[in-house]
């Protein structure tokens, strides 16, 4: 039997590999390129969205500062009027914190309207709840300010009667009166006006009318764009608040002092006045000769 030994020689062509190869790494490079852009602009969105979130908190915080600080002090200022009245504030605090909260407006505000009213013989309780209920449905339906409707609710219980000026005072903005009162009453406008002209509209049929004409209305303010932005705006200032009255009660002292202080520091420079006054009316002596004598020099040419 015969051996037989098989023998096989071939050439290696790596150039289809070797083209692959740089193909494959070429590639690779352009998708490192592309990831790398992609993560800079990442990088860069998030450093954005971070400034944009840092600035809205910034906002925020300067919002509830400046808001608080003004609320404490018109809440401050509404109790000195309720004490100079020789009312009770806590009988009237429920009425204003029910007739604001879940509407766009401050409780500050309210605070004020009803130490006004207050002013002018509301009572405590429901009386107020109506009047209140009705100036701040009125104010959030005719998009008035609560001081400015307020002021006019005001007048008619200092009058203790609906007069023509006050109904062309709600006239002007907006506020048919004298159709409220006429459904309110089951009359025509010119009954209406009739008994205006006579008197016969007292401030408890104005203020229920217009309770239960405009009183739900504040609350349908959060549905809206700009009365849910005001009811964040009130809720952040009531956040500042907490903040801005420890700071108004304990600044009191220091200012009282302050004043002390300052009046008799006043009465040590009374000399120093003095000398000051002096000295002015020497240098007004001799320099306004001097410009009389420039002066016609001038105008001699």
């Amino acid at each position: 039997m015969a051996d037989y030994t098989l023998s096989a020689k071939g050439t290696y062509d790596g150039s289809n590999f070797d083209s692959g190869v740089e193909g494959s790494k070429a590639k690779m490079e352009s998708f490192m390129e592309k990831a790398k852009s992609i993560g800079s602009k990442v990088e860069s969105f998030a450093k954005g969205a971070v400034g944009v979130i840092g600035g809205i908190g910034g906002a925020i915080g300067s919002i509830a500062a400046q808001g608080g600080m003004s609320r404490a002090l018109n809440l401050e200022q509404a109790k000195t009027m309720f004490k100079g009245l020789k009312l009770e504030w806590d009988d009237y605090y429920k009425s204003i914190d029910n007739a604001v909260t879940g509407t766009a407006f401050s409780l500050d505000s309210a605070a004020l309207v009803a130490a006004n009213l207050a002013a002018s013989g509301i009572a405590a309780g429901a009386d107020m709840d109506r009047a209140l209920r009705g100036v701040v449905g009125t104010a959030a339906t005719f998009g008035g300010e609560l001081g400015d409707i307020g002021s006019i609710f005001q007048k008619v219980a200092a009058q203790g009667k609906v007069s023509g000026e006050t109904l062309q005072q709600f006239a002007d903005r907006g506020v048919n009166v004298t159709s409220v009162l006429a459904q309110s009453l089951n009359k025509t406008q010119e009954e209406i006006k009739d008994m205006v002209k006579k008197g016969q509209i007292d401030f408890d049929t104005f203020s229920t009318a217009m309770e239960a004409a405009f009183g739900d209305s504040a609350q349908a303010a959060n549905e809206t764009f700009t009365g849910s932005m005001s009811n964040m705006k009130s809720a952040l200032n009531r956040i500042g608040a907490k903040f801005a009255e420890p700071i108004r009660a304990n600044a009191i002292p220091v200012f009282n002092s302050l004043r002390k202080a300052l009046n008799a520091a006043s009465g040590r420079l009374d000399p120093l006045v003095d000398k000051f006054t002096e000295l002015a009316d020497r240098l007004s002596g001799s320099l306004a000769p001097k410009i009389d004598a420039f002066t016609a020099a001038l105008e001699r040419g």
